[in-house]
């Protein structure tokens, strides 16, 4: 993917997290940590949250923040870092 001013803002598979929710109807903050740790254990390059799987639009705007907050967390536990697209 290129940015605007030419520089790769990442190269490789980019990948849309499907957001899950609790019995509640909130987001399952540990579900999303453990789908994140997966994408990175299976190489994926970039992470897209709050994207084109649709869900974003049924969250309000703190849980839209929130997800950010823990996919940015959860993707910077491992050794490995790649780009968070929110």
């Amino acid at each position: 993917m290129t940015q605007p001013n030419g520089r790769t803002l990442f190269t490789g598979s980019g990948v849309a997290l499907v957001m899950p929710f609790g019995p509640d109807g909130g987001v399952d903050e540990d579900a999303l940590r453990e789908l994140v740790r997966f994408h990175l254990r299976e190489g994926t390059d970039a992470l897209v949250v709050n994207g084109s799987t649709g869900e974003a639009v049924t969250m309000s705007p703190e849980e839209q923040r929130r997800a950010v907050e823990v996919v940015v967390a959860a993707a910077r536990e491992g050794e490995r870092r790649v780009p968070v697209i929110a």
